[in-house]
């Protein structure tokens, strides 16, 4: 079962619930983004269209404001991006199944809160990615695997891409986080860091996105999507964007942590 169908929700009730209501010219009148569109129907067409992200994150932005409680508290808008986030979620839910028996409920619960509670007055690009992000940080504190607060058995390692990953796209600094013996390792220390970086505002949310989702790919043990040259080509495709645009959104995120690392250190003793 995934998190949506945890929730059990699906596309057709909830546009026929919308159509029925009249409250999509409703939608319109308060976000603009939505002008031109006929309904829910042509909001996922635009979605699942990889050839114009930025408007697919206007599209999604307009419907978080509507849906966030201190928004248009719309919890229908809401449901709406979830759906849109089904993928994302499922992905989430697939990468942390073996945390809990319950990960699906878990991420279900999550997503909703996330997206109920989203600050769209601050965050407005990258959407998908920084609900998504919220939503797995959450899920680890829920889990009790949240070491943000303590550095206790973790180093972080920056390595030279001359030595390592230099042949894929000769990068700067690349960035590897391990917790000996845990089975999250350099994801889960990755995300500490960068939730301690975003919240001092070292790193940008859209660029702490992309390195999370660059270091989603793990081969053997070890993060190796931030110099894969085949994760660098799928985060670029799913943002709409060109490789070089991701390649420097990576290293200005990595560049910004190392220059953080010993505050970050010296605060999480």
């Amino acid at each position: 079962m995934s998190p949506i169908q945890h929730m059990g929700l699906n596309w057709p009730a909830l546009e026929e619930r919308i159509e029925r209501s009249g409250r999509w010219s409703s939608w319109v009148a308060n976000e603009p983004a939505l002008a031109g569109l006929n309904g829910l129907g042509e909001v996922v067409a635009i979605a699942q269209d990889s050839t114009d992200r930025g408007r697919a994150d206007a599209l999604l932005a307009a419907l978080v404001r509507l849906g966030a409680v201190d928004g248009g508290d719309d919890r229908d808008a809401a449901q709406a991006v979830v759906l849109l986030l089904a993928n994302g979620s499922a992905r989430l839910a697939q990468q942390l199944r073996n945390l809990s028996k319950d990960i699906d409920a878990m991420v279900a619960g999550q997503l909703w809160l996330q997206i109920r509670e989203f600050p769209w007055r601050r965050r407005r690009r990258a959407i998908a990615q920084n609900i998504l992000m919220d939503a797995r940080r959450a899920v680890l504190r829920d889990l009790g695997v949240d070491n943000r607060r303590s550095s206790r058995g973790f180093e972080v390692i920056l390595v030279d891409t001359t030595a390592v990953g230099a042949a894929h796209d000769g990068g700067s600094d690349t960035l590897v986080d391990h917790i000996p013996g845990s089975e999250l390792g350099d994801e889960l220390n990755l995300l500490s860091l960068l939730d301690w970086a975003t919240g001092k505002g070292v790193v940008t949310d859209q660029d702490a996105a992309i390195l999370l989702e660059l270091a989603g790919l793990k081969v053997a043990g070890t993060v190796r999507g931030l110099n894969s040259a085949a994760e660098i080509r799928a985060v670029a495709t799913r943002h709409g964007v060109n490789e070089k645009t991701v390649r420097r959104s990576r290293d200005r995120a990595v560049r910004s942590l190392v220059s953080v690392r010993d505050v970050y250190l010296a605060e999480s003793a």
